[in-house]
């Protein structure tokens, strides 16, 4: 079994050498468990972060990058400045959520909508910390459709890829 397996990726890095779709396709395939698994597990062990309650100092959305000429080509991030305690110590964060957001001038009212997810109660703001890096935390934990997305990173190009070569 483990020598068709090997027989099957020697196969199949042979394709993607000489530029063959399927041999291509196989590898980018393999990015897109790579890269969505990894995005996989990231989410869930945030999911499962503990709590606590912080200072919100600062947010907004504001400009990517320099001014742009026309203004439909500027692009746009969700900013935030977040204080909390753990154990007695104060961190600072910054980061809204796992996944960074940048739009367009257009559509820049999704990164507001990203803001509106923080939870808040009583001039306080939920911080999702991580358990053994204190320092590293999150305003808003990914859902389950931020996880859907994550599983089709990888389950989308895989069906492709069976329905098309095999």
């Amino acid at each position: 079994m483990l020598d068709q397996v090997f027989t099957y990726l020697s196969e199949m890095f042979d394709l993607a050498r000489v530029g063959e779709v399927q041999g291509v396709a196989f590898w980018g395939m393999a990015y897109c468990w790579l890269i969505g698994w990894a995005t996989v597990l990231i989410y869930w062990r945030v999911r499962n972060w503990p709590t606590v309650w912080g200072e919100l100092l600062q947010h907004s959305v504001k400009p990517l990058g320099g001014a742009e000429f026309v203004l439909s080509e500027q692009n746009y991030i969700a900013d935030a400045l977040y204080s909390y305690q753990i154990a007695s110590i104060t961190y600072h964060g910054k980061r809204i959520a796992p996944w960074q957001l940048t739009a367009s001038h257009n559509l820049r009212s999704l990164l507001n909508k990203q803001l509106n997810l923080i939870t808040q109660h009583n001039d306080q703001i939920k911080v999702y910390y991580s358990p053994t890096h204190p320092e590293k935390s999150y305003l808003v934990r990914p859902g389950w459709l931020s996880l859907g997305i994550a599983h089709a990173i990888y389950l989308l190009p895989t069906i492709w890829y069976v329905m098309r070569f095999h």
